[in-house]
């Protein structure tokens, strides 16, 4: 899978953001609080949506995805998967209940406009991988390294590849 183009319309403190990204390797940098994890954070939200709040860890995560503003998380992925391009689409509302919340999600085939993987996971559908898959081993976590090197960084990578853990140092 290839993502194409995030767009986020609310999610977090992003608001009306939209990236277009190449099929190689993506580094998104910027300063602290600039919205790096947030985007990190919004498209698992996409493929996978946001857990449920009975959770200490699903409120927290809920609080930190739904704007201040408007109580909403939404925007969209354009992804490419075995030479086919979709759109993922996915809501989520906070109801007037305090543990209330309501999310959507729909796969729209680009090429025909129809909905595709109705009521199924993006994630499971595009990745085969469930979320907490995704969660121990998909992305590479920000990074407390003092400068960027290549050494570094190749051996994050390296730990999470052997480990699902970045902190662990599989050369020891």
């Amino acid at each position: 899978m290839i993502i194409r183009k995030i767009n986020i319309t609310s999610f977090g403190t992003l608001t009306d953001f939209t990236a277009e990204l190449s099929g190689g390797l993506n580094i998104i940098s910027g300063a602290n609080e600039s919205g790096k994890s947030t985007i990190l954070a919004f498209i698992r939200f996409v493929l996978y949506g946001l857990p449920s709040r009975r959770s200490e860890e699903g409120a927290l995560e809920h609080d930190r995805a739904l704007s201040w503003e408007s109580g909403r998380a939404e925007g969209s992925l354009e992804i490419e998967c075995e030479k086919e391009s979709y759109r993922i689409e996915r809501s989520g509302i906070r109801s007037d209940n305090r543990d209330g919340y309501s999310e959507k999600c729909q796969i729209i085939d680009l090429s025909t406009g129809s909905v595709a993987f109705k009521g199924e996971v993006p994630g499971q559908v595009f990745l085969g991988v469930p979320s907490g898959v995704w969660d121990s081993t998909s992305s590479v976590k920000q990074q407390s390294l003092s400068s960027l090197s290549g050494s570094e960084i190749g051996s994050s990578i390296e730990n999470i590849l052997f480990s699902a853990d970045e902190a662990i140092y599989t050369e020891r």
